[in-house]
């Protein structure tokens, strides 16, 4: 016998629904007697397979796209047989249970200024067996045997991603804009397995079972969150400069994790079982953050020269924090379920890592003239910079031993924590003044300079940490502790400085040319190499003076 259904249900735009539902089913049964012996036998089969799809809008708005399937199949099967006689009845059975289901959800939703794209799946698949016999005998014993076994696993996976978009304008002369993006993902799955035999018998009394499973499950998680953007301003000031300023930033934050579960166990009459457990953690941050801001302010003077001035500031951090746990537990177990020990072993981890950045940069540029026959060309700047870092390292294996109320626990900690900083400062200086007299003299002056300080620190301290617990022999509550500690630090410094700068002055004066007779001037003279306080006047002269003594016109 079968039957099913369906229904189905679409828009125009393609939104709606379509289900459809199968069941089908076989009865057989026999049944017979000859000489005194009955026998009878059953037969049943049974699947039932559903599936739903649909399309709709989610709760995002008319944009928002949702589409929906599941399915699910199911078949089960059971045989029942026996023979009765006059001495004894037999009876044989065996069931059986497969299935499996699959679902999906997806919802979309972009706009303009945003986007949603989520995504949820999974599966399952599972299968049970159970076969068995019983035979009653007329004095009212009997005895019976069943043997079982079942077997499942399924995953689930989901991602999810939204963005959000946004331009701002608050004013005519600012401008902000934000780009945040945020993204979800993780998967879990799972196994199971198990089997065992059972067998009773009233006639001897007696009892015999055995049972083993096998247990896992894993899954991972990672959120991430992205947030980058930027702030621009354009104005001026009343001195009628033109300033500007924008800061720039990009953030970064991840999160994972990850997880694994396992138990494993035998258990029976036939002696003492174990049951082991074991699990694994990991846990992991990722950050990165960094921001870049600069202010700019030209002035330009009446000789259409500008003087730049700007102010850059920049900062970022970027780092790690992970964390690793493991425990592992053996348990033994007496064949009537009483716990006679277990056995114990962990370890925790960390890790941390952070590096800091900040920065500091002043800067004032003059490429022009800035007064009558003058000219300037200087830049001049001023760098701070500061580095710093932190790493964290711990790790904390150990044992423990349970046995009733006596416990004894070991465990040896270790600790590094490294510091450092290193911090630089530069000031440069490049600068060249010209100018033109009326005499057509020009001054040249000229001034470099390039001094630095750099300052570095580091610091390291370790830390060991040995410790036992046991209980007194007899279960008493009284503990018995060991600590051991050693350390180890050390720290080092240096600061190193470095100057270097220079001036110079230049002076041409040009020489006038007159021809001899038509007039007289005043000569300037300096022998060669001697210092120029020197000069002393030696005209009025109409005659040219030798290659190697210097001259000077002064009127």
């Amino acid at each position: 016998m079968s039957y099913g259904s369906s229904d189905i249900l679409l828009a125009a735009d393609g939104t709606g629904y379509q289900r459809s539902n199968t069941e089908s089913e076989s009865d057989t049964y026999q049944d017979s007697t000859a000489n005194g012996t009955s026998t009878f036998s059953s037969y049943v089969t049974r699947t039932w397979t559903t599936s739903d799809h649909e399309v709709g809008v989610g709760s995002g708005g008319s944009a928002d796209a949702e589409t929906i399937d599941n399915l699910v199949n199911v078949s089960s099967q059971s045989t029942h047989s026996g023979t009765d006689t006059a001495t004894l009845v037999q009876v044989t059975t065996s069931n059986s249970d497969t299935g499996s289901d699959s679902y999906s959800d997806t919802d979309i939703n972009p706009t303009v200024s945003s986007s949603e794209n989520d995504s949820l799946s999974g599966s399952d698949q599972w299968t049970d067996q159970v076969s068995g016999t019983g035979t009653n005998y007329p004095n009212l014993t009997w005895t019976a045997s069943e043997t079982y076994s079942g077997s499942g696993s399924g995953k689930d996976k989901y991602n999810d991603r939204d963005e959000d978009i946004s331009t701002t304008t608050p004013d005519s002369s600012t401008t902000l804009y934000d780009d945040a993006v945020f993204t979800d993902t993780g998967t879990d799955k799972y196994q199971q397995s198990n089997n065992g035999t059972l067998s009773q018998s009233t006639v001897d009394g007696s009892l015999t079972q055995s049972d083993q499973h096998q247990d896992s499950d894993s899954g991972t998680e990672n959120d991430s969150e992205t947030d980058t953007g930027w702030e621009q301003w354009n104005g001026s000031e009343p001195d009628l400069s033109v300033v500007s300023s924008r800061d720039n930033f990009n953030d970064t934050v991840s999160d994972g994790s990850l997880y694994t579960d396992l138990d494993v166990g035998t258990s029976g009459t036939a002696g003492p079982g174990t049951d082991t457990l074991s699990s694994t953690s990991n846990d992991s941050v990722n950050f990165n953050t960094s921001d870049t801001s600069q202010v700019t302010d030209t002035l330009t003077n009446q000789y259409g020269t500008p003087t730049v001035s700007s102010i850059t500031g920049t900062s970022g951090d970027q780092g790690t924090l992970g964390e690793i746990d493991t425990l592992g537990d053996i348990e033994t177990i007496s064949p009537t379920g009483a716990d006679l020990g277990d056995a114990v072993n962990f370890d925790d981890k960390t890790n941390e890592q952070d590096t800091a950045t900040d920065g500091l940069s002043i800067g004032v540029t003059t490429n022009g003239q800035v007064g009558v026959g003058e000219n300037l060309n200087s830049t001049e700047s001023i760098e701070l910079t500061d580095n710093s870092s932190t790493t964290l390292i711990e790790d904390d294996p150990g044992t423990a031993n349970l046995v009733g109320p006596d416990v004894d626990e070991s465990d040896t900690a270790t600790s590094t924590l490294t510091t450092g900083d290193t911090m630089q400062v530069t000031d440069t200086v490049n600068a060249t003044d010209t100018t033109t007299l009326p005499n057509g003299s020009v001054i040249t002056q000229q001034a470099n300079g390039n001094d630095s300080d750099n300052i570095s620190d580091t610091e390291t301290d370790g830390d060991v940490k040995t410790e036992t617990e046991d209980t007194v022999p007899g279960g008493s509550l009284q503990l018995v502790t060991n600590d051991d500690d050693h350390y180890n630090d050390q720290s080092n410094s240096t600061d190193s400085y470095t100057q270097s700068d220079s001036a110079s002055v230049n002076i041409v004066t040009p020489v006038p040319t007159k021809p001899k007779g038509t007039g007289s001037y005043n000569i300037w003279t300096c022998p060669l190499f001697m210092n120029p306080k020197a000069w002393h006047l030696t005209g009025p002269k109409h005659e040219v003076y030798p290659k190697r003594t210097r001259r000077r016109i002064l009127n």
